[in-house]
């Protein structure tokens, strides 16, 4: 099962028998693209967004910690040092879209200053 975020920050499921908050997704057509920046920040920053509001509501307790660390009003820093962080070589930026509509993005980064994003287990930020 993956959980997704909407750009309308609705928490969605998509389980293993196909599909997508009760209706079957059979006609739908899941994909996964490379992130294009700036072409994508808008959508990037949407998804990141429903992420953040999804931490608080599953860790209220780590609200401030959450909002310091991911402070909303900064998503222009934030874009630019995710961009840093998770470009190629060493990383890379995916945006999941469901039919025309991006239901989430992964953000993948070296484990370890050793290795690549591509060679070594990834940590990966998955926005959705």
């Amino acid at each position: 099962m993956a959980i997704l975020h909407s750009p309308a920050r609705k928490l969605q499921t998509v389980a293993n028998d196909g599909h997508f908050q009760g209706e079957p997704i059979a006609n739908a057509t899941l994909s996964l693209k490379r992130a294009t920046l700036p072409a994508d920040n808008a959508v990037l920053s949407d998804l990141m967004l429903g992420y953040f509001e999804d931490l608080i509501q599953r860790f209220p307790e780590q609200r401030d910690n959450i909002t310091q660390k991911y402070d909303s009003a900064k998503m222009p820093d934030l874009m630019a040092l995710f961009a840093q962080l998770h470009s190629r070589p060493k990383g890379d930026l995916r945006i999941a879209w469901l039919d025309d509509q991006p239901v989430g993005c992964a953000m993948l980064r070296p484990a370890s200053p050793n290795c690549n994003a591509f060679t070594c287990a990834p940590k990966v930020a998955v926005m959705a």
